[in-house]
């Protein structure tokens, strides 16, 4: 498997795209702003994977990159710390470990995928 930004598309021919909003991933930046985690990743398998759709587009979203503080940036609105680790379900993560990690949700959706494959190459034996 290889993880990739959306900017290396074309250097991953056949990747599958993951994104925050397929998984539920976001959360409330004001009491009235619930914003959805935009993180597209890319990943190449060698198994087929079946995604969930694209469910940011439109959505009022959060990102989580670089270093420092949040809130509205020219390329959207920025996760603090705080907000960053709730929205990526990291509580453990520092600023540059978050801002540079695959979340957990992406790790278990491709992890069932392969184990799925690992089973069906198997045969089903246990």
């Amino acid at each position: 498997m290889i993880e990739n930004v959306e900017g290396a598309k074309r250097l991953m021919d056949g990747a599958v795209m993951l994104c925050g909003s397929m998984f539920g991933l976001g959360g409330w930046t004001g009491p009235v702003a619930y914003r959805v985690l935009k993180r597209h990743r890319l990943f190449l398998t060698s198994f087929p994977v079946l995604t969930p759709p694209d469910q940011c587009s439109g959505q009022s979203v959060i990102g989580v990159y670089g270093t420092g503080g949040g809130g509205q940036m020219t390329r959207g609105y920025k996760a603090d710390l705080a907000q960053a680790r709730a929205v990526m379900q990291m509580p453990w993560a520092s600023r540059d470990g978050v801002s540079q990690a695959i979340p957990p949700a992406y790790t278990a959706f491709l992890g069932e995928h392969l184990m799925a494959e690992l089973g069906a190459l198997a045969g089903g034996a246990r």
